[in-house]
């Protein structure tokens, strides 16, 4: 997308534009602009433009550079990537009664030499997390506190902070480890580093459950069904406008009604957490955030998820075949179905037809500003659970008639015409390409563990990456406490992986699409750890994990394209 820029505003008759901002005429500066005034010293623009004032120190370990505090190792980094010096992470919110343990970020150092890892926080009081140090080529777990949970609507500065001496790679889990009855709650996503982030983003997400199963919802000890999205600004004196298709309440810091748009502010390290709540048993209310428009004017890290869902929540069927059966009836396969799915019925044990699977998870991601998305995806299934398992993917676009052509078709479609921030949902339980005619962005959702009567996994959320957002070494950790780890490799046609010393050889992938440009190739029985992928080209790689009805999946690892 280098070299696309759009018009963002027009300034006044009584002002001028000058280095990107609006400046009032007589001005000496646009009101809210930054400077530095020195290596670890930023000021900010008055309100009438009459000059600089308030001086803010950076951090500890922090210099100033175009006006803002960043990392100090950030300099050394020539890309936007995951690869980063200074992190943001919270305890993203989940349902109520299943949230004892609390979320990890794994560390991973992919250089040669020590790093130096420390975590501060602006608004958590007695944190104990002492500095830590890791070698070469390893990885540490840092482990957070089960508390405080960003789960009410509003601005707090309850995340935190995750600064290192050297570039690193970071993954969150919520929880690391949760395999067994009882505890079905877990996800992961990739975090971006502050270096990397944005001023616009786009939402992909799955709305949160009017019910679970045949219980209303909200129940007791469960709470309501809370679809969020969190804005952190990393910066002073942020503007935030949101506009979209749901109501979201923000608390004191202000609501927005549906099909319209609002603005927030928020300061350094502060968090608004905007909120679509489920009203209960048969509510008509809409909490499917998806294609809802965060801009900023200064970057932002944006996360979005649901305390719980179920996946899928609606039959998925398009063109139900003739003669095909209703909801209860017993089934062998999804094409039997009027609703397109056949899970097993937890109370007989049998296979019947069903309008939604009601095993629920939690699920979150961080999501990619809209600068670094890609035109071209490979999507490749999760590890297939039985014949009727497939994966839900939702596509969005950041301009309008964007055209994206599938290959092989899905859902009988070759071609899909979407505008910015519309939204088309698609199912398959194989791999296909979607190129498109301008930046898109993919999200991939693992269904419920009543697909089969393995009772494994549970919903779960990736953002694959873009083929322009491929590296070309990868260093990553997988839990060790799930029952089955597993990662996908994504090359071009022809091209060996090394992962963890030992070549994956090209002749065990599989072809995707008519041209077989690419291929792919699913690990089984990958071991708890760090593991490392790489290549002479760039490829893809994405990373799951199911147990008794729980999972996990995020991406291993990308390049952000300007």
């Amino acid at each position: 997308m280098a070299g696309q820029y759009e018009l963002s505003e027009t300034c006044g008759a009584n002002s001028t534009c000058q280095n990107g901002s609006c400046v009032p005429d007589g001005a000496v500066c646009a009101p809210g602009v930054t400077r530095c005034v020195s290596a670890t010293q930023y000021e900010t623009c008055s309100a009438d433009g009459g000059g600089y004032g308030g001086r803010v120190q950076c951090g500890g370990d922090e210099v100033c550079e175009n006006g803002q505090c960043v990392s100090g190792c950030n300099s050394v980094i020539g890309e936007k990537s995951n690869i980063g010096c200074q992190y943001v992470s919270m305890r993203l919110n989940q349902a109520n009664g299943i949230r004892a343990q609390g979320h990890s970020v794994v560390v991973s150092n992919p250089g040669n030499e020590v790093v130096t890892v420390n975590v501060t926080s602006p608004g958590v009081s007695n944190l104990n997390m002492p500095p830590q140090s890791i070698n070469p080529q390893q990885s540490t777990i840092l482990n957070f506190p089960v508390s405080p949970m960003i789960g009410e609507a509003g601005v707090s500065n309850q995340i935190y902070v995750i600064n290192t001496s050297k570039p690193v790679i970071a993954t969150q889990f919520a929880p690391l480890n949760n395999p067994g009855v009882g505890s079905e709650t877990s996800d992961a996503s990739l975090l971006l580093p502050t270096n990397a982030l944005g001023n616009e983003h786009i939402v992909l997400n799955w709305p949160g459950p009017p019910s679970m199963g045949d219980i209303p919802f909200p129940m007791p000890g469960l709470g309501a069904a809370d679809t969020y999205i969190d804005v952190v600004a990393i910066h002073d004196n942020t503007s935030i406008q949101v506009s979209g298709p749901v109501a979201l309440s923000g608390g004191s810091a202000g609501s927005m009604a549906a099909n319209s748009s609002q603005t927030f502010s928020a300061s350094r390290h502060q968090v608004l957490h905007l909120s679509a709540t489920s009203g209960g048993f048969g509510s008509s209310a809409n909490t499917d955030l998806s294609g809802t428009v965060v801009t900023s004017n200064q970057p932002v890290a944006v996360f979005v998820g649901a305390t719980l869902v179920n996946i899928p929540d609606a039959p998925v069927a398009s063109s139900p075949a003739t003669g095909c059966v209703s909801s209860g009836v017993s089934c062998s396969l999804n094409a039997e179905c009027c609703s397109g799915i056949c899970g097993n019925d937890l109370e007989s044990g049998s296979l019947k037809c069903m309008d939604s699977l009601k095993a629920g998870d939690h699920i979150e991601q961080q999501l990619f500003p809209t600068e670094s998305w890609g035109t071209s995806y490979v999507a490749t299934p999760f590890y297939s659970r039985g014949v009727n398992d497939f994966a839900v993917y939702k596509v969005t676009a950041a301009r309008n008639n964007t055209v994206i052509a599938i290959d092989p078709p899905v859902n009988g479609l070759s071609s899909i015409t979407l505008n910015r921030g519309q939204v088309r949902q698609l199912h398959a339980p194989h791999a296909f390409e979607l190129e498109a005619s301008d930046a898109i962005m993919v999200a991939q959702f693992m269904i419920g563990g009543q697909t089969s009567t393995l009772e494994m996994g549970d919903p779960a959320f990736l953002l694959p990456p873009a083929v322009q957002q491929f590296r070309d070494d990868y260093v990553f950790l997988v839990p060790d406490q799930y029952a089955m780890n597993f990662v996908t490799l994504i090359a071009p046609t022809g091209v060996d992986i090394e992962l963890d010393g030992a070549t994956v050889a090209a002749s065990t992938f599989t072809p995707v699409g008519g041209n077989s440009a690419w291929s792919y190739k699913l690990v089984e029985s990958l071991a708890g750890g760090v593991h490392r992928a790489s290549a002479d080209q760039p490829f893809g790689v994405v990373v799951h994990g199911i147990d008794d009805y729980i999972s996990y999946a995020f991406s291993g690892g990308i390049i952000l394209p300007d």
